[in-house]
């Protein structure tokens, strides 16, 4: 789904020309955001709207100069303004660029210049994909963290998050825990005294939504937009003979952004992720919480003894024996050894080798929607 969107236009195209600019005039350097009832919710000072985080609710709008020219930029989650929630949405980019063009005139209370005219300085593509639980979540997320043999490391990873060419100015890939983000979204909320947008059930099934998304940044869309530039490109550089030879087939094939599909995006996530993600794998959860109910143990205290087991690969066997009550770590070593594993299992902690079965991550099978999601957890 497209997760977010940031539109640019110059305010020199507006038909009004110097009243539109002396209406914005006040606005410069300012972030304003819109509530989906076109209420104005706040108004800061920022460096750069394009810092926003992809999970901040609502339509924000800035005025910018770049030194010749003002601008306006309108940027959020398509799938947030229209739904609410920015977990499923749409991959189509029209409609989603429609979407924060419609409000955006609803928030400015004004007729912009059709959508076509505008320029995309940033989208964010994502897909989810749904584990047995956080805790494959997290597994997931410290193999890609530490890289995989013949697999590019990744460059950039804190907390809940591993970043893929963070400092490219072109294209970044971050790879999250989605329900980590929701609950830290839902404190800020809370303390805001703000409506929280989505249900208990629901935050307990995102908690196991492994989220990969890929940004196109400013310059991605900079050198697509050359493919419109071409014949004045071709007859205008003297220059050109060389240029048009090394990029001809970059220049027949690229597409400029209201042309881009789903189809495009689709395979430019993948293309760009599969390398990261190659031989990544997690432990089979199910079979060792089957092996634990068979010993005739409770759902609750089944998932209890996981958890030991859990806290024991991301904490290290004897510090998770210290962060627990003996009693309680003495009762689920018990319960986990009866299961199946080995006191070498448990003490071993960096090993990958286990007697439990391991699957792959499918890149080609993510869940796209709350129905899907329901049918699998069901």
């Amino acid at each position: 789904m497209i997760d977010w969107m940031t539109l640019r236009i110059s305010l020199s195209t507006f038909l009004e020309g110097e009243t539109i600019i002396e209406k914005f005039s006040e606005f410069l350097g300012t972030q304003c955001t819109y509530n989906s009832n076109g209420e104005l919710i706040r108004e800061k000072l920022v460096f750069d709207i394009d810092k926003l985080r992809s999970d901040e609710i609502g339509l924000f709008w800035q005025v910018q100069h770049n030194g010749k020219e003002n601008y306006l930029l309108i940027a959020g989650s398509p799938a947030s303004v229209e739904h609410g929630t920015n977990v499923f949405g749409s991959n189509d980019v029209m409609h989603c660029a429609n979407v924060m063009h419609r409000e955006a005139q609803k928030g400015l209370a004004m007729i912009l210049p059709p959508i076509h005219t505008w320029q995309c300085m940033r989208l964010d593509f994502n897909f989810n994909y749904l584990l047995d639980s956080n805790s494959q979540v997290k597994q997931a997320l410290r193999e890609l963290k530490n890289g995989h043999g013949s697999r590019q490391k990744a460059t950039n990873g804190h907390g809940d998050t591993v970043e893929i060419g963070a400092k490219s100015k072109m294209i970044t890939g971050v790879i999250y825990d989605k329900g980590t983000q929701v609950k830290n979204l839902v404190k800020q909320l809370h303390k805001k005294g703000r409506d929280i947008p989505y249900e208990t059930w629901e935050i307990d099934i995102l908690s196991r939504l492994l989220r990969f998304e890929l940004r196109l940044k400013r310059q991605w869309f900079e050198k697509l937009a050359h493919k419109k530039n071409y014949e004045h490109f071709l007859h205008n550089d003297l220059n050109t003979k060389q240029a048009l030879k090394n990029y001809k087939h970059y220049y027949e094939t690229v597409q400029p952004w209201t042309e881009l599909t789903e189809q495009d995006l689709i395979e430019k996530h993948y293309s760009y992720f599969k390398p990261f993600t190659g031989s990544i794998g997690v432990t089979d959860m199910g079979t060792l919480l089957d092996n634990l109910k068979q010993l005739g143990l409770s759902e609750g205290r089944a998932r209890g003894a996981y958890q030991t087991w859990a806290l024991i690969k991301t904490m290290g066997y004897e510090q998770a024996k210290a962060s627990l009550n003996p009693n309680t770590f003495r009762i689920h070593r018990s319960q986990l050894l009866l299961a199946g594993l080995t006191q070498t299992d448990l003490q071993n902690h960096d090993s990958n080798v286990l007697a439990f079965k391991r699957k792959s991550i499918e890149l080609d099978c993510p869940v796209t929607s709350w129905s899907q999601v329901l049918q699998l957890v069901a």
